[in-house]
């Protein structure tokens, strides 16, 4: 992902993707696990800071 903006957090706020995780110290860093991703991009539509790319990279 890009830039970890608010518009990324809201998005795992409102998706409840089970891909998302949070991490790091203060849980501030979104990752996305591709083994659970099913590739719907609807986050790529809610989250301009979440960039898809292929499977792999």
């Amino acid at each position: 992902m890009d830039q970890q903006g608010e518009d990324v957090l809201a998005c795992l706020e409102t998706l409840a993707c089970p891909a998302f995780s949070l991490v790091g110290e203060a849980g501030g860093e979104v990752r996305i696990d591709e083994d659970q991703c099913s590739g719907c991009m609807v986050c790529l539509q809610m989250a301009p800071g979440i960039k898809a790319k292929g499977r792999g990279e």
